[in-house]
């Protein structure tokens, strides 16, 4: 569980949704934090495509 409103399943390698897990929770710990808000589940897809597409596109 990411945060109230967002789960998370993964399929596949355990590491890689590890990986993904930690990032939405701290997504979500940061927009509680600065905007006092829970971060929904739209905002929080949006930040980690983000976050792929950039990392894909560096290599």
């Amino acid at each position: 569980m990411v945060n109230s409103k967002v789960g998370v399943a993964v399929s596949g390698l355990s590491t890689d949704g590890t990986r993904l897990v930690k990032f939405l929770r701290e997504e979500s710990s940061r927009a509680e934090f600065v905007y006092d808000l829970i971060a929904s589940p739209s905002k929080l897809a949006s930040r980690i495509a983000k976050s792929l597409q950039v990392s894909n596109i560096v290599r």
